[in-house]
């Protein structure tokens, strides 16, 4: 077994420090970890696709655990990417609530997946935008794509809708952990690991 990268040395990569940017790193850092051990590899042995809606992406984190990361950052260029690489891991970062066809962008990611590779998503709830998820709207996205879920959690409760206050360490940090308590359609957003289906 590879020498594990601290989940301290992982966020160090990362410029977001508010608490639910922490509780996605945190999610994104298990998933990956937790794959790496049920292949008995690293992941420094990955190749990472991460497509990201903004500066919120994983990219710098994900190489510091020594994986080879391809990022595209933005909506169009998620849409049209193409190459002939397979990725061990894809992973979509606050971009399916955001485009005007998450069937597309989620059909353009999974055919660059590796055949028993992961696929990890974060997104909001889309509340206010075009495409408002549930979680239930959310497995059927999934499942259309032969996704299946390997592990779901929360993000937020409502600081979504204020940076300043979800930046604010008491008050953010209440907003992560009480979002483990609510029931799923009271949280902001999600995390999700898939699974393609055998």
């Amino acid at each position: 077994m590879h020498a594990s990268v601290t989940f301290q040395d992982f966020i160090a990569a990362s410029p977001h420090t508010d608490p639910v940017d922490r509780k996605k790193l945190l999610f994104v850092y298990r998933a990956v970890e937790d794959f790496a051990a049920e292949r008995r590899s690293s992941a420094a042995d990955f190749s990472i696709l991460e497509a990201a809606y903004d500066a919120g992406g994983v990219k710098a984190p994900l190489e510091r655990l020594g994986a080879r990361v391809r990022a595209i950052t933005g909506v169009e260029d998620a849409l049209t990417f193409r190459d002939d690489a397979r990725y061990d891991v894809i992973v979509v970062s606050d971009m399916i609530g955001r485009v005007p066809d998450p069937d597309a962008l989620l059909e353009n990611m999974v055919r660059h997946l590796a055949p028993d590779g992961l696929v990890i998503v974060t997104t909001p709830n889309g509340y206010g935008r075009r495409w408002q998820f549930t979680r239930g709207k959310l497995f059927s996205l999934f499942h259309r794509h032969g996704l299946g879920v390997n592990r779901f959690m929360n993000s937020g409760f409502f600081l979504t809708v204020s940076k300043q206050l979800r930046s604010h360490p008491a008050i953010g940090g209440f907003d992560a952990d009480f979002a483990n308590l609510v029931p799923h359609w009271m949280a902001s957003g999600w995390y999700v690991a898939l699974r393609k289906n055998s």
